[in-house]
């Protein structure tokens, strides 16, 4: 062990050792270096849409290089140490079962790895994305970095916002390139604003004039708006204005751009509130300047955000604005038509939209909008041809076929109500209202009349629509988990299928998300009646009175469930209640009559039992109780004369077996 001799010879058989190793890996090292660093410099740029088709084509290089390498594992040979004519693998089999397997496995991984980029680039942005291209401009003026400027100033401003992120595109978008580049490279990064633009410089200052390009198709734009409380209508999409420009002076107003950008991005986070204020400061920051280009564009967006938080005569007043500084906008006109709406105000409304379509006469959104005030004032013929007419410009348009469905709902025409919801569920099937006004079709063919707080007859019901019915409110409640109307309707399905225990469920489920949801509350007491919990019963109709006082059935029900506990009189209170609020209904007189009876106040009954037969003279039980009531009073004539006419109206086995006894009651004597 002290030989130096020794030691030097072990040295050198490490080196040795060591050469060959290198002389053996150092490829498969190199082809494993060359993918791991495609993998980051490409392929993840890609990725994340930071780069375009070159960073595809490196990631694929890598990917080309290691398996190369892998191939070179498996075949490569070498002179075997006790014959050298022979040859034998170089590497030993572990390794080459790997390569092989990688040979098989690499390929697999790079196709499932571009569709996954693929996919991962077509999903929408987790925040609004600013990009700010280069400016053009003359050479001389390199100095003032507009781009890094901007970027600077709107990443200082967004600060307080972590879902909007200000990034240099880091390249020119020229003049002749235009709009269409712009929004190419914002796409191709997930942009949902790009500014790009052009400066020069007079004698005094740098004036720069910018575009902004908005991509509807990359932000997450602002839903359609439900109109009616029983059945949702939905407005369309509110547009956007694609592209604007502002001057600005380099030094002073770039703030003023900051602002108004910040705005934008606001307003596409849908944070309404954040870009009103945002809009106010840059008219503020504006009218300091004293010059603005195209205001008109500010004042769209911050009156479309007054209108998105329940603020119709701000948003008016901004879009009256508009109109006035740009009278040719027409989403101007249809989103102004929306606020009237809102506030009621549908002869306004459609002024608006009209305008709106003769400015631009391909506009769907306003046939559809002008066709929902229509609806709303009555006008079914002309509300179903403005939304046959978006459709025919727009055929995948699910909101105006939603609305058509509705008008013939309302038409009596459940087919062609059905098929228009069965188009929009194509077009749309992660809209939930179409799934919830087919529900009600359904249950309406079902029972004969829409979910209400009155049951129908157990005869009229057909339990396979019913099903159906209870299939698309179920449907509506997994795409919408706060569809507290699609909860009560099924429930009141399931009232109606005798199911009491999902129906009290919904019920409860519906006051949960909507804890002013009178009649949810009422539906559920008319279920613990069923169950005999009067008192919990009558407590959720209070409730239901509490919140709408002026609706009949409320207390028609209540007025049920104090009969059905003995508080005959509270019961006389509450029919007499609804008879005030709507007198011709035959059932309202017709309960009001039996609570007489049963109080023995036969001759009160006998007028109510009158004017409910009067009401609708082909219902068969007012005639067989005031036929009862004459037999009470001694008017035998007039009792029989009731009963045969239950035998003429009736198909109740039960009713007119009641009615038989009865008939020879009144012979016997």
């Amino acid at each position: 062990n002290d030989n130096p001799n020794n030691e030097q010879t072990v040295f050198l058989k490490r080196a040795k050792g060591f050469v060959t190793f290198l002389r053996l890996w150092i490829m498969p090292i190199i082809g494993f270096a060359v993918f791991c660093k495609s993998i980051i410099s490409g392929y993840i740029e890609y990725v994340k849409s930071e780069s375009d088709l070159d960073a595809l084509i490196f990631a694929g290089f890598g990917f080309g290089i290691f398996l190369l390498s892998l191939f070179f594992i498996y075949v490569r040979k070498k002179p075997a140490r006790l014959v050298p004519a022979e040859s034998v693998f170089a590497y030993p089999e572990r390794a080459r079962k790997l390569a092989l397997l990688g040979i098989f496995v690499v390929p697999i991984i790079a196709v499932i790895s571009y569709f996954g980029a693929e996919y991962y680039r077509s999903l929408p942005p987790g925040k609004v994305i600013i990009l700010v291209a280069d400016f053009e401009g003359s050479e001389i003026l390199g100095e003032y970095a507009i781009a890094k400027i901007m970027v600077n100033q709107l990443q200082v401003a967004t600060r307080k916002y972590p879902d909007v992120e200000a990034k240099h595109l880091g390249r020119t978008i020229t003049v002749l390139q235009g709009s269409e580049v712009a929004r190419r490279a914002g796409k191709e990064r997930k942009a949902g604003i790009v500014i790009w633009g052009w400066y020069a410089k007079t004698r005094e200052k740098v004036v720069v004039n910018a575009h902004f390009e908005l991509l509807l198709e990359v932000l997450r734009g602002p839903q359609g708006i439900p109109l009616n409380q029983l059945r949702e209508t939905l407005l369309g999409a509110n547009e956007d204005i694609e592209n604007f420009s502002i001057q600005f002076e380099l030094a002073s107003e770039i703030s003023y751009l900051a602002l108004l950008t910040l705005g934008v991005a606001r307003y596409e986070a849908k944070d309404y509130i954040g870009a009103v204020s945002r809009f106010t400061e840059a008219l503020v920051e504006a009218a300091k300047l004293q010059r603005v280009i195209e205001p008109a564009a500010i004042y769209f967006y911050r009156g479309t955000s007054y209108y998105y938080i329940g603020l119709p005569d701000s948003a008016i007043a901004d879009y009256n604005m508009a109109v006035k500084l740009k009278p040719d906008l027409a989403i101007v006109y249809n989103n102004r038509g929306n606020s009237y709406q809102a506030k009621d105000s549908l002869d306004r409304a459609l002024v608006d939209y009209s305008q709106a379509i003769a400015l631009n006469p391909k506009y769907a959104d306003a046939y559809n909008n002008r066709g929902i005030t229509l609806a709303a004032k009555g006008d079914l013929e002309r509300a179903l041809a403005d939304y046959s007419q978006a459709i025919a410009l727009n055929p995948q348009y699910a909101e105006a076929y939603n609305n058509r469905g509705l008008a013939y709902d309302r038409k009596g025409d459940f087919n062609s109500a059905i098929a228009d919801y069965n188009q929009a569920i194509t077009h749309r099937c992660d809209m939930a209202v179409p799934y919830y006004n087919r529900g009600l079709a359904y249950f309406y063919r079902s029972t004969g009349q829409t979910p209400s707080v009155v049951m129908p007859e157990a005869d009229l019901l057909d339990m396979a629509k019913l099903d159906t019915a209870i299939a698309d409110f179920t449907r509506a409640i997994k795409l919408r988990a706060d569809y507290a109307k699609a909860y009560n309707n099924r429930g009141v399905a399931y009232r109606y299928k005798g199911d009491r225990v999902g129906a009290i469920a919904d019920f409860t489920q519906a006051i949960k998300l909507m804890p002013k949801f009178a009649e949810a509350y009422s539906n559920r007491g008319c279920e613990y009646r069923e169950n005999r919990d009067f008192d919990l019963a009558i407590a959720d109709h209070n409730q239901a009175i509490g919140l709408n006082p002026n609706f009949a059935p409320f207390y028609y029900n209540r007025g049920i469930a104090h009969a059905e506990r003995g508080y005959l009189n509270s019961a006389i209170a509450d029919f007499r209640r609804t008879i005030g609020i709507s007198p011709k209904t035959a059932l309202f007189h017709y309960n009001l009559g039996l609570a007489h009876a049963h109080n023995g106040h036969i001759d009160s009954a006998i007028i109510e039992f009158t004017e409910a037969i009067r009401l609708e003279p082909h219902r068969a039980e007012p005639y067989y109780d005031r036929g009862l009531a004459y037999k009470l009073n001694g008017f035998r004539i007039k009792a029989m004369a009731d009963i045969r006419k239950v035998f003429e109206l009736s198909r109740d086995p039960s009713l007119l077996q009641r009615a038989k006894q009865l008939l020879q009651e009144l012979h016997a004597k």
